[in-house]
């Protein structure tokens, strides 16, 4: 009788711990990229869906939205799985990503 109420202590443990489908998550990376074009630098800002289910809103702030920031850029819903934000000015931003089930992951990104 303990047996099979220590291995199904076990899977809720697993299961509440975080070991699920990580199709349950948004996670996404940022990648700065540059580019001389006429003797100036001009920066893009690379997005890529690690996890997360379509449709993807993208959209890049000043700073934080609920301190007053200001939106710089944002797409429409997509399928797609990458995004760039094109020249963009050194200085610190926050990315944001929203996906197909409404959730949001922000992440703070610094060109110098």
């Amino acid at each position: 009788m303990k047996k099979p109420l220590i291995l199904l202590s076990l899977l809720v443990i697993l299961l509440f711990c975080g070991f699920t489908n990580r199709q349950n998550e948004l996670d996404f990376e940022v990648k700065v990229s540059q580019k001389i074009v006429e003797n100036q630098i001009i920066y893009s800002l690379e997005v890529t869906i690690i996890s997360g289910v379509q449709d993807f809103t993208y959209t890049l702030y000043d700073k934080k939205p609920w301190d007053g920031g200001k939106e710089i850029s944002s797409s429409d819903k997509t399928t797609q799985y990458y995004y760039i934000f094109e020249n963009v000015k050194p200085g610190k931003y926050l990315v944001n990503v929203k996906d197909g089930r409404d959730f949001y992951l922000f992440k703070f990104v610094d060109i110098k």
